[in-house]
């Protein structure tokens, strides 16, 4: 394949590379359950964080080789129907970079290459269905829980639990109502589906019942701010006409606001911060690769 800027950028919307911090802010949770209050190694966490950022570009590309056909009547700028990309080179690149990830994964020891194989088996059953089935969101969900489970157990086995299931619970519905009100974002109208952006908002309130080292400031900030992005996606939804894209936009780069409330509540301040900085850089590079 010739490497030019133009087929190099094309791989990158394939992978919806905008998206790659994302992925950080999930692993630094998952590698923080085990740490409270303490440093993180951080060989392991930007291992980890590879192999998650591989396993979710391979899942991307997997999903555009899914829906081609799709894409060439609804979206077909995309980079396989455009001819950017050619199918068959999609699939070299979705392959390499599914057992890339495994193979990191594998280092870290059987639980999590097991965890790892789950995340790939939930990544694939949502491309394979998600088209035909419409309570396949909740794979969707699935996914983004399961990676806070795999970066917990790089640092230690079993992990803390309630933290995991926690954590897990409150992105798995964040990420489901992503993928919920995503797949209506080329309709003039949402109907019913407006009020599920109400949701997002109100998950940064169960997460304050866990246990946690209190920094009563930085948590208060986390909150703060967490919830006026939140806002922000629900304004662009009940628009008329509906803003749908802008919103799912802005819950993905939210992703990382979400994040960094759940580094607040583990006191974790100067990853609290980096991850502030992942949503700034994912805001951004929307702006040059879409998210969606």
């Amino acid at each position: 394949m010739n490497a030019t800027p133009s087929k190099l950028k094309a791989f990158a919307e394939l992978g919806r590379i905008s998206n790659m911090p994302t992925c950080l802010t999930n692993v630094m949770v998952g590698c923080s359950i085990d740490t409270v209050g303490e440093t993180l190694d951080w060989n392991r966490t930007l291992l980890v964080t590879l192999a998650v950022a591989l396993l979710y570009t391979g899942g991307m590309a997997m999903n555009d080789v899914f829906d081609e056909g799709v894409d060439r009547r609804e979206r077909p700028e995309r980079p396989i129907p455009s001819g950017r990309i050619s199918r068959s080179s999609a699939i070299v690149f979705m392959v390499l970079c599914l057992i890339a990830g495994l193979m990191i994964l594998g280092w870290f020891g059987g639980p999590t290459l097991y965890l790892g194989l789950l995340l790939l088996g939930l990544i694939t059953c949502y491309n394979a269905i998600h088209k035909q089935v419409s309570g396949s969101f909740v794979l969707m969900g699935a996914c983004r829980a399961t990676v806070y489970a795999v970066a917990a157990s790089t640092v230690m086995w079993p992990p803390v639990w309630w933290f995991v299931i926690g954590f897990g619970v409150t992105i798995f519905i964040y990420t489901s109502m992503i993928t919920i009100i995503a797949r209506s974002e080329n309709q003039k109208h949402l109907g019913r589906q407006r009020g599920l952006a109400w949701v997002m908002p109100l998950l940064f309130i169960p997460p304050l019942i866990l246990p946690s080292y209190l920094n009563s400031i930085l948590i208060l900030i986390a909150f703060v701010v967490g919830i006026a992005w939140m806002l922000r996606a629900v304004r662009f939804v009940w628009r008329v006409p509906p803003m749908t894209k802008e919103a799912v936009l802005t819950w993905l780069s939210g992703m990382c606001l979400l994040d960094a409330f759940f580094l607040s509540l583990m006191d974790q301040p100067i990853l609290f911060g980096l991850a502030v900085a992942c949503f700034v850089l994912t805001h951004f590079g929307h702006r040059k690769i879409l998210g969606t």
